[in-house]
């Protein structure tokens, strides 16, 4: 073989083997940080939720004196008095 073709013969093994990696499938690495992820938010977003039940407990306590919450599938506030009827909350933005 000519000194060209070596030369090219090592360049063309060098690229290969220095793109080998991008051969690999997803690591264990990737694959448990999209799980923290996805933890994280969860963590976040129940979090989120707990401060949201808590202010919508205080604005039916606050309206209504000692009543309970509850959600509608709309996600609007219902507050139910201790003694009446469940009344709508009327929250301003």
């Amino acid at each position: 073989m000519t000194a060209p073709t070596n030369l090219t013969l090592a360049l063309l093994l060098a690229l290969v083997l220095a793109t080998a990696h991008h051969l690999d499938g997803p690591t264990d690495h990737s694959a448990e940080w999209a799980s923290a992820q996805a933890l994280l938010a969860a963590q976040q977003q129940a979090q989120a939720d707990a401060r949201r039940d808590a202010a919508a407990a205080a604005l039916c306590r606050h309206s209504h004196g000692e009543a309970d919450h509850a959600w509608t599938p709309a996600g609007q506030l219902v507050c139910q008095p201790k003694r009446g009827r469940a009344v709508l909350a009327r929250v301003q933005p």
